[in-house]
């Protein structure tokens, strides 16, 4: 059976202490959360501190005239300096480190402080310095002392209180025992508030994160369906998306006789080889900084030229097609398999955009993708087809062989050219 507190994704906490077992990092990422959310309120404690003892002075002076110098002692040189020595030191680089134990110290300098002037007071004023002590165990859950520290501290003030009524002050058996019951029990109200608000912090660090790790992880899949950009615009506002790009390169990648290939393999090497495969094509559009736009069944779509406007998207393009030639062409060489492309290119507007309400996809329409589509599906094996609107911007950097006119459905007659690959000076 797993010892500790679990406060969610596996984290375990010391009943004691509270702090995170097997797992350094989390405490250390937490205690820096605990500080940055609880310096503000501890440095406006540290400030009343020294009002609060500043002010006391004058009741001393009311009170217990005949020991004034001593109490004052106690008031303005020792707990005063302090708390103003912690107020300093909270705006310190170490502050982060080590103002949980300053705040801890600071309680018990006050209170020990409390208890020496309960010692010079001559009785009964001495008892008026009692109610003190009582307010000490409020403060660690107010200003956030955790736990572990606040504990120590009480006790601490509660022995020297003991030694100090039995042994010093001769405070009689009922007195003690009613001072002990009151301080005995706000300490303990304290103390299980403290711990109660320790345990809830932690646990809602450990929240925190796992909400983090899930907003990442559903960022990670958004991306994975999205361009970022226009993912980042569909958080942002609820509204049809679609924009208009007067010029983008479309690419169509098709795996010649595909359906004889699969015919041949079971359903699961079917469906491992396309992974395989297009898994492939995504690391290398995502170099050239193309849009994989989808794959419809052994067929890959790509775009570059959008979302954001690029001026070398043909460019883009074509070395993501020869790159994808290499692959194939590896994976024969390498013993996988034989596989050749038929690819097709084609340069011109396009619209894009986000339809549907479930399972949405970034898609893209126009002439220029049903050209892009037919320059695939006329292609030739292991060719890579081009438009001459594709040509254009591709003959003086990259091998292109016409290849003649072909009649194109839907389009009639059109130039269409092999591109070969780069030319040497390029």
């Amino acid at each position: 059976m797993a010892k500790g507190i679990t406060v969610g994704d596996g984290a375990r906490l010391d009943y004691v202490t509270l702090r995170f077992l097997d797992d350094p990092d989390a405490e250390l990422a937490f205690l820096d959360d605990y500080y940055r959310r609880s310096i503000k309120q501890m440095r406006i404690a540290i400030v009343l501190a020294i009002v609060i003892t500043a002010a006391f002075g004058i009741r001393d002076a009311w009170i217990t005239p005949t020991v004034i110098t001593r109490l004052w002692f106690v008031r303005y040189a020792i707990i005063g300096p302090y708390f103003l020595a912690a107020l300093l030191f909270s705006f310190t680089r170490y502050a982060r480190q080590f103002m949980q134990l300053c705040i801890s110290l600071g309680m018990l300098v006050y209170g020990l402080g409390i208890v020496a002037m309960l010692v010079i007071s001559p009785a009964p004023g001495n008892n008026m310095y009692f109610a003190g002590l009582l307010l000490i165990p409020l403060f660690p859950p107010t200003i956030r002392v955790r736990f572990i520290y606040s504990s120590v501290a009480s006790w601490t003030i509660i022995a020297a209180y003991e030694i100090a009524a039995i042994r010093l002050t001769n405070t009689s058996l009922p007195y003690l025992i009613n001072n002990n019951f009151f301080l005995i029990t706000s300490t303990t109200i304290g103390m299980i508030t403290s711990y109660m608000i320790e345990l809830y912090a932690r646990k809602n660090f450990i929240q925190q994160i796992q909400l983090e790790k899930e907003r990442d992880r559903s960022e990670r899949l958004l991306l994975n369906i999205l361009p970022a950009s226009i993912a980042h615009r569909l958080k942002q506002k609820h509204e049809t998306i679609a924009d208009g790009f007067d010029e983008a390169t479309v690419l169509f990648a098709d795996i010649a006789g595909f359906t004889r290939l699969a015919a041949s393999r079971s359903p699961r090497e079917v469906v491992d080889l396309l992974n395989d495969i297009f898994s492939e094509f995504d690391h290398l559009a995502e170099k050239h900084g193309v849009e994989k736009i989808k794959t419809i069944g052994d067929a890959y779509m790509a775009v570059a030229g959008l979302p954001v406007h690029s001026p070398d998207h043909a460019t883009a393009i074509v070395e993501l097609a020869l790159d994808m030639q290499d692959a194939v062409s590896r994976r024969s060489a390498d013993g996988r398999g034989t596989i050749s492309l038929r690819i097709g290119i084609n340069t011109g507007p396009v619209v894009a955009g986000v339809i549907g309400m479930k399972k949405f996809i970034y898609d893209v329409w126009g002439d220029t993708v049903n050209t892009a589509s037919r320059m695939e599906s006329n292609g030739i094996e292991g060719g890579i087809q081009v438009t001459e609107e594709t040509y254009a911007k591709l003959k003086h950097a990259y091998r292109l062989e016409e290849r003649g006119t072909l009649k194109i459905k839907g389009k009639g007659e059109m130039r269409t050219y092999l591109l070969t690959g780069r030319m040497a000076s390029a």
